[in-house]
Parts: structure tokens; C-alpha cells; sequence
């Protein structure tokens, strides 16, 4: 039996649906540790914009991003449903890092059925040009990859052997 296309399988991938500027994010829920409400973050010197500093997560410092900073250019809005994602960031050669990343909107999770998803018809593959796009009757959800999500420069800054980050 078929069903219409990019209807929900009940057999399909678990994802955490956020929100920025109306537009719908989604990251597979095996790629999330855990999600937070907004704790202290230590913030780092002269650390750009986007790097909202260090949290000390399990008693281990995560890097902190702000998505809604990296996405549109503005700092996520603090509301209730503003979050800090605790994910698994591939750092390259089978080497993976917690990375924080602050969400808003963060009240959904759904099952997206993976043959429904669509190549994202734009971008070079990495940051926000990668992932692949859900139809339903509300839009698209872009399901980003966990392991690409951060575009290169941001992944140089907080990951490359020579970077060190400094608590302010």
C-alpha cells in the first residue's frame, strides 16, 4: 500500500523540531544528549559573536553556539521554550564532541519518514546549505545533519588543534 507523499511513516526517524524566524529546524533526536533550559554559560574572551561561551556539562566544558545568531544574525530570543541542545558534533576522524546549541521554539518532536526527505536544492553541503527538507501541510522542516551543522569557519574556531578558548 502506498501513501501520499511526505505524509509521516510510523516507522520514521525521531526529530526535535525548532524554530527560527517561522522557519522549522529539526536534528535527529539520536544525535541529541539531552536538551536544557538556559543555564549560566561562561562566556570566552574575544570569542565572535556566535559563541555565547562554556558550559560545564556532566563536568565538561561544552561550547556554547547560538543558532538564531548563526542562522539570521540575531541572539536567540530568551523565552521558555529557548534551549540549549547538548548534541553529538563529529570533530572530523571519527572524533565526536558535545557542542551546546541555543534553540528557540524547541516544543516538537515528530517522525519523519526519511524516504519523504529531499535534498536542500542550495548551499555548498556544509553549515546550513546541507541537510534535507520535509514537506507537511504547515511548510518545510529542514532536518539539518548534527555532524555538518556548524559552517566551516565556526567548526575551525571551536575544534581546530590550535584553538584554545578562554573563560572571561
Amino acid at each position: 500500500m502506498s501513501r501520499p507523499e511526505g505524509t509521516l511513516h510510523p516507522e520514521g526517524t525521531l526529530h526535535l523540531v525548532f524554530h527560527v524566524d517561522g522557519q522549522r529546524y529539526a536534528l535527529a533526536a539520536r544525535d541529541v544528549v539531552e536538551v536544557l533550559p538556559m543555564l549560566e554559560i561562561k562566556p570566552v574572551v574575544a570569542a565572535p559573536e556566535y559563541m555565547k561561551g562554556l558550559l560545564c556539562y556532566r563536568d565538561a566544558p561544552v561550547a556554547v553556539v547560538d543558532f538564531c545568531r548563526l542562522a539570521c544574525g540575531r541572539d536567540a530570543i530568551k523565552v521558555m521554550s529557548t534551549r540549549i541542545l547538548i548534541i553529538n558534533y563529529s570533530c572530523g576522524q571519527a572524533i565526536n564532541r558535545r557542542l551546546g546549541l541555543i534553540a528557540e521554539g524547541v516544543t516538537e518532536t515528530r517522525k519523519i519518514d526519511e524516504d519523504a526527505l529531499r535534498p536542500v536544492p542550495v548551499g555548498d553541503g556544509s553549515g546550513f546549505g546541507h541537510g534535507k527538507l520535509f514537506e507537511d501541510k504547515c511548510g518545510a522542516i529542514h532536518c539539518l545533519d548534527s555532524r555538518r551543522i556548524l559552517p566551516a569557519e565556526v567548526h575551525r574556531y571551536l575544534f581546530s588543534a590550535d584553538s584554545s578558548l578562554e573563560v572571561a
